[in-house]
């Protein structure tokens, strides 16, 4: 009894028409060529070459996160960082451990200090024509979709190419870019929304 058939320039041709529209939703500037043996991938900015040979028995979804996994983990895609400034109280145990340290009154001491948290970013994925980015918060590891005011071919360009640091690319990020949703999983329970 035979369950389902394929050939592999089924799988092939599959491949081609899905990961064609994954490099174009990627934030990074891919290219790639096919063979009989695997898929060449190309980092067109960084100039890197990865080689995959064809597995037929992984789907072809699977594959290609297989291969966008790899390209996270070699750090092509682009990361930045959301700097946020928090106030906190001191506690009077503090303020007065201190002011003994410093050998000075407690009333000198601030009762508030200025806390700089810094969250990183990585950006999973872009609509060109809308200039919408995916991004995803690596501590968390929630999705939110972000629509940013100005080109994001651009901003993309300028980050790859260092005219921006982590830092100053989430600046210009959060600043110029309108949160437009959460994106919540589709296996996520009713609960955990």
């Amino acid at each position: 009894m035979l369950l389902a058939t394929s050939n592999s320039n089924t799988y092939t041709n599959d491949f081609t028409n899905r990961f064609k529209n994954f490099c174009d939703k990627a934030p990074i500037l891919l290219s790639f060529t096919t063979s009989p043996k695997g898929v060449q991938v190309v980092d067109e900015r960084k100039n890197k070459i990865w080689d995959f040979d064809w597995d037929f028995s992984i789907p072809v979804k699977s594959f290609i996160f297989g291969i966008k996994q790899i390209l996270i983990s070699k750090e092509c895609y682009p990361i930045i960082h959301k700097v946020e400034t928090f106030i906190e109280n001191i506690s009077v145990e503090e303020q007065i451990a201190l002011a003994v340290a410093n050998n000075i009154d407690i009333s000198q001491i601030p009762t508030t200090r200025e806390i700089q948290k810094k969250t990183p970013y990585l950006i999973d994925k872009c609509i060109i024509y809308k200039d919408i980015a995916i991004v995803k918060d690596m501590d968390t590891e929630e999705l939110f979709r972000y629509q940013l005011g100005s080109s994001i071919v651009y901003f993309l360009n300028k980050l790859s190419s260092g005219k921006f640091t982590k830092e100053t690319a989430g600046i210009f990020f959060f600043k110029n870019a309108t949160l437009l949703n959460k994106i919540v999983p589709k296996d996520a329970s009713v609960e955990e929304r």
